[in-house]
């Protein structure tokens, strides 16, 4: 299993065991091994089931409480733009985006361009 793949893996057995606890996480992992089972037509199914305008209404409240995952992701996406177009202007640093990345989330934007 490649990194990605172990984080997302990790990341979703952490929100199980969180949110059923650990016995019913595994009650329900057993489940999803043992039945034949589709996730896109469950999803369909349950989308399919919603009300005109229910998921748009949901969309927008989740956005209205998760305020600032947005903004985050949006203004990281702005200031890396903005610091490769520098790289592109000056002297390579010889970063990775990956590491640019890291210095955006960390706040220490000065130390991207050397």
């Amino acid at each position: 299993m490649d990194k990605h793949s172990e984080e997302i893996y990790n990341r979703g057995l952490e929100v199980l065991v969180r949110d059923l606890g650990v016995i019913q996480t595994e009650e329900f992992i057993s489940l999803i091994k043992r039945e034949t089972f589709d996730y896109t037509k469950w999803r369909r199914n349950y989308f399919d089931s919603m009300k005109d305008g229910e998921f748009t209404r949901a969309a927008a409240e989740y956005g209205k409480a998760h305020p600032h995952e947005v903004k985050a992701g949006k203004d990281r996406t702005r200031k890396r733009k903005a610091f490769m177009k520098r790289m592109d202007e000056k002297q390579p640093s010889g970063r990775t985006a990956e590491e640019i990345d890291v210095e955006i989330r960390e706040g220490r934007e000065d130390r991207i361009i050397r």
